[in-house]
């Protein structure tokens, strides 16, 4: 169905040899289709002024914005765009943030090759595609108890501080690192302990360590 249309789609991303293998993938499957790359996520934002895309394809992790905030300028510029998410990050604040912003499929990097088309073919014909490792990622959280945590809102500087008692560093530590007072880090810190529901900072960690908000090169 979605070959015989003319179509246009973007693709951001960053890493140029991703980007346009990308673009010669859908050039096969979509014959009559115009692919624009872009490798800035600041380049994507000015152009969204000019023209609308039937599909837009992003990563996440760009050198000068993020890709969450650009999805943010799609949906405010054109708020039933079709958006796919091609990223290497599996993190669980990935797929927090990738859930919160209804994007219209999620594929991971790692299965990109053999699943490209079909997430492709599956959103331009009005469905949604989210790739096995995603569901799995979300569906762990459920079955473990932990699925709370994915409805949390969590600010930047609570994870900061959330890195930073990762890294052992004390509240006196993070008030130098961040020019606070003791009672600020307290303050960020105890809401981290009510949002993960617990009472001390190793239990914290172990937590944040265990649901995938901490990796273990964070600490």
């Amino acid at each position: 169905m979605t070959a015989c249309l003319s179509l246009n789609i973007l693709i951001l991303d960053d890493h140029e040899l991703v980007a346009y293998g990308i673009k010669s993938k859908l050039e096969k499957l979509l014959p009559d289709v115009k692919v624009d790359v872009f490798t800035e996520g600041k380049s994507v934002n000015q152009n969204l002024k000019n023209k609308k895309y039937d599909l837009y394809i992003i990563d996440i992790g760009l050198q000068d914005i993020t890709g969450f905030d650009v999805i943010k300028k799609i949906r405010k510029t054109d708020p039933l765009s079709n958006i796919l998410v091609c990223t290497l990050h599996e993190e669980i604040w990935y797929v927090k943030e990738l859930k919160e912003l209804h994007v219209n499929g999620i594929l991971f990097k790692s299965s990109c090759p053999d699943l490209l088309d079909k997430a492709v073919t599956e959103i331009l014909d009005g469905n949604t595609f989210y790739c096995e490792q995603y569901k799995e990622l979300f569906n762990n959280h459920i079955e473990k108890g932990f699925s709370y945590l994915l409805y949390e809102t969590f600010t930047k500087n609570e994870t900061d501080v959330l890195m930073m008692v990762g890294k052992g560093y004390t509240i006196k530590d993070i008030a130098k690192a961040k020019s606070w007072s003791a009672k600020t880090v307290e303050y960020y810190r105890k809401r981290l302990f009510d949002k993960f529901g617990v009472s001390n900072v190793s239990r914290l960690v172990a937590i944040a360590m265990k649901e995938g908000f901490l990796k273990k090169e964070d600490i």
